[in-house]
């Protein structure tokens, strides 16, 4: 026993570190994901121990001590940070976007506190290997302070070990699942997926790859891979009946590629810059989105959009309760396969709403997308083409206009007098009111010859509670908890009813306001959410979907797209796949504005292309199948037999569309190739 007692205080450190390490890993791992699938996070761990073990026994007791608490510290505050932000916003921060992280936290204070508060067992969980170094030392008299430091040939020794067994882990071990898409060595060694990553390698892993990235990173190669073309999988008879043609069309329709005069040959000839070569290249074999029977459909008329917050198809009760909700997604354009691309983070949705590109959400970037591009040249935007057009394009949104820096990148995109809550005025609480928002900004806009309005609602925002944290949820409590029809759902679910009755009411207001000016056959509405309601956990979500989330919880992307207009008279109705990234080049055609559809990374729904939805996790669907990247798994839609080059297709396409928008904003690449005369960038000059 003494000879044990020996080796474990000479190698304490090793033993420590090892054994905290995996306990951080397997509890985060079981708390979060609800399985023992952490084999990877476990091995990862030995090699992350080793060194820190060869750190700690380099210096002298005193330090070394120091070191034990402080990295324990350290690591509580890594895991425990990632559990808390997770608890809020169901998804997890990179270290490179720890600013956006914090930002995020802390403009919700309140959220967070109660997030901790509610999160304080789990973190406690955290908390045992303090207690346990404590009490090792103590059980097995290891004087901390006792040893000396480690030999210059012990501590050699360690780092070998850890570096061997870190590239045994890397090179032998992960290739045992194999090497196919979103797999751990797809993951580890190719494919950046923030959530997939730490949930299949670990939180090890991937803070590693990030403090790599920040310390030594440089430009990266942009890989594009071979891509079949989708559009060819698709029969031409499928694509037609998920998209009818408009009722009223001519005879002849013109059915020309929506794009513009870019000679991307030519470009790639004369530039130097491989990256900005490959772009070019790939934009160049591109066929685009062609015109069809709805291009033009809306030219002239006035638009107003609205990114909603945390919006679902929960919100929409029936014809009684949410009048507006229902008369919108059961009039004008029907979607029934529309899915909201992200679980959280407001500004990649509005990003994704406003500009038909899926931010970046790598290592590249310290902050949002959004933010990152706010002197981009962003030309396809509403604001900036109907800018462009002469219309004065206004932007609000009910809480500050700071938050998310909205006062710089919205601007950037026609919105030049972005208003907040102290802009707009006579706007207070938390959540604020959209309809008080709606009421006191209409008359700005509503007797122009021709406007576009943009809303950035917030009504819809968590917590869900009746407690006192929600405003709107407190205002519109009594008016859910009276409808008997809503009288079996929990707390939570009832409050988030409760909050978007706000929403409601703004557009019952913005609906007769119109009625009364007699624009509503000119008018289009278009409203799309940032984001499912995080704020509702699986289980309180699934209370509007049967009890159960189905395709391995991908339910909870399934959303509604409102796209209205008074002038449409009888509902058409889309099946075809969609997501948030395809209503920008869907309005661009409505309102027969040239756009180069090659550039954008979503579609025009209306167009004869095949649709996909995409989430931010890289899970899709298509007409045939929904595929659940953090699973693995293909559910099947129809009883058509698929080969293995049906799903590759789509996994390459959904990745290359990853890539190629990430570059988009990285190389500023309209500003390169888009001319200085189309109507989204004259406005600028």
């Amino acid at each position: 026993m003494d000879k044990l007692k020996k080796f474990i205080a000479a190698n304490f450190s090793c033993f420590y570190y090892i054994g905290m390490l995996i306990y951080f890993e397997s509890v985060f791992h079981i708390l979060l994901f609800k399985n023992a699938k952490f084999l990877y996070p476990i091995l990862f761990a030995i090699p992350a121990g080793l060194l820190l073990a060869f750190i700690t026994d380099f210096f002298g007791p005193r330090v070394r001590k120091g070191l034990y608490w402080g990295f324990t510290a350290l690591f509580f505050l890594i895991y425990g940070s990632q559990l808390v932000y997770h608890h809020v916003f169901f998804s997890f921060y990179a270290i490179s976007q720890l600013g956006l992280g914090g930002d995020m936290l802390a403009n919700f204070l309140t959220e967070t506190l109660i997030a901790i508060w509610e999160s304080l067992p789990q973190l406690l969980l955290l908390m045992i290997p303090f207690a346990a170094m404590a009490l090792a030392a103590r059980r097995m008299q290891i004087r901390l302070d006792g040893r000396n430091r480690g030999s210059f040939l012990r501590q050699g020794g360690l780092l070998v070990i850890a570096i061997v067994c870190h590239l045994c882990i890397v090179f032998l071990m992960l290739p045992i699942r194999g090497k196919e898409d979103y797999s751990p060595y797809d993951l580890y060694h190719n494919t950046w997926v923030l959530d997939l990553s730490i949930e299949k390698l670990g939180l090890l892993p991937t803070l590693k790859g990030d403090v790599q990235y920040i310390l030594f990173g440089d430009e990266e190669s942009i890989v594009l891979q071979n891509e079949e073309n989708i559009d060819e999988l698709d029969e031409d008879e499928q694509i037609s009946n998920e998209v009818p043609d408009f009722p009223e069309s001519p005879e002849q329709i013109d059915t020309s590629p929506n794009i513009l005069d870019i000679d991307f040959g030519l470009l790639e000839s004369q530039e130097e810059n491989e990256n900005l070569k490959t772009l070019h290249a790939y934009f160049k074999n591109q066929p685009g989105t062609k015109k069809n029977s709805y291009t033009g459909l809306f030219e002239g008329y006035n638009l107003i959009m609205i990114c909603a917050e945390a919006f679902s198809p929960a919100a929409i009760v029936d014809e009684q309760l949410t009048p507006a909700l229902w008369k919108l997604t059961h009039e004008g354009f029907v979607f029934e396969n529309y899915w909201t691309t992200f679980p959280s983070n407001t500004t990649n949705g509005e990003y994704a709403f406003l500009t038909g590109l899926l931010p970046d959400t790598s290592r590249a970037k310290s902050n949002s997308t959004f933010l990152a591009s706010k002197d981009n040249c962003l030309p396809f935007c509403m604001g900036s083409v109907l800018r462009g057009e002469g219309v004065d394009c206004k932007g609000y949104h009910g809480h500050t206009a700071t938050y998310y820096s909205r006062n710089l990148t919205h601007p950037n995109i026609g919105y030049l007098d972005f208003k907040g809550r102290n802009e707009i005025g006579g706007l207070s609480g938390w959540p604020e009111s959209d309809l008080l928002t709606v009421q006191y900004t209409i008359d700005e806009y509503i007797d122009e010859p021709r406007f576009h309005a943009y809303y950035m609602s917030v009504s819809g925002h968590h917590n869900y509670k009746f407690t006192g944290v929600n405003s709107m949820a407190e205002k519109n409590k009594l008016a859910v908890q009276s409808y008997a029809k809503l009288s079996g759902y929990s707390e939570a679910a009832q409050a988030y009813i409760a909050c978007n009755l706000e929403l409601e009411y703004a557009l019952e207001y913005l609906l007769d306001t119109l009625e009364e000016k007699d624009l509503l056959d000119k008018t289009v509405i278009v409203l799309a959410a940032d984001h499912y309601p995080y704020g509702l956990t699986d289980n309180e979500y699934a209370e509007f979907c049967g009890g159960n989330l189905a395709y391995g919880g991908l339910e909870r992307y399934k959303s509604k797209l409102i796209l209205w207009s008074g002038s449409i008279e009888e509902p058409i109705t889309i099946t075809k796949p969609c997501c948030s990234i395809d209503i920008l080049p869907t309005l661009l055609n409505l309102f027969g504005i040239e756009y180069d559809s090659r550039l954008l990374c979503g579609q025009d729904i209306f167009s004869d292309s095949a649709g996909v939805a995409i989430m931010s996790n890289q899970s899709f669907v298509t007409d045939k199948i929904v595929y659940n990247s953090s699973k693995e798994e293909v559910y099947y839609l129809t009883d058509e037999v698929l080969d293995g080059t049906y799903l590759e297709a789509y996994i390459i396409n959904v990745k290359n569309r990853f890539t190629l928008s990430a570059a988009v904003a990285t190389y500023d690449y309209y500003a390169k190739v888009v001319p200085q005369d189309y109507v989204g960038r004259v406005w600028k000059q």
